[in-house]
């Protein structure tokens, strides 16, 4: 599922991009526009001789060509949209599912205590095991040094 919302991320980023790099362009490139005032008082429009002017048609051409990406890009994310599974359950029915979760829940919970607890338990027979092996162990080769033989038989072991 997550794969599926980064790529809807990732397309919502392209639409995104693909909008403000059209406004973009065309605000940039667009012909100067004459204001009430210039036609009111016939001033003249000066255009800025440094870029160049669209003609019309190719203004509308390359809004035309926006405008396609665009559409295009949106079509592919109501697509990926609709392949998404839906969400279309009445308020009990998403209750009674969360009821279940907490069940299930509950369940693992008491499964992983008792575990836990047997765990433990077997934790602390093993130390005690270790623990008495260790004493014995430790009694049998530092009784009172009587016996060379005894303590080569216990070495043995």
């Amino acid at each position: 599922m997550g794969d599926k919302i980064t790529h809807l991320q990732d397309k919502l980023c392209h639409i995104s991009r693909v909008m403000v790099d059209s406004l973009g362009v065309l605000q940039r490139d667009a012909p100067p526009a004459i204001t009430d005032y210039q036609v009111m008082n016939n001033i003249p429009m000066v255009s800025d001789t440094s870029k160049t002017v669209w003609t019309p048609e190719q203004l509308k051409k390359e809004a035309s060509t926006a405008g396609e990406n665009l559409v295009a890009a949106c079509l592919e994310f109501e697509k990926m949209l609709d392949e998404l599974p839906t969400l279309i359950r009445s308020q009990d029915d998403q209750m009674n599912r969360l009821k279940d979760y907490q069940t299930q829940n509950e369940i693992q919970t008491q499964i992983l205590k008792k575990r836990l607890e047997l765990a433990e338990n077997y934790l602390q027979s093993v130390s005690h095991s270790i623990e008495d092996v260790t004493n014995n162990r430790l009694k049998v080769r530092h009784p009172s040094r009587t016996s060379t033989s005894q303590q080569d038989a216990m070495d043995q072991l």
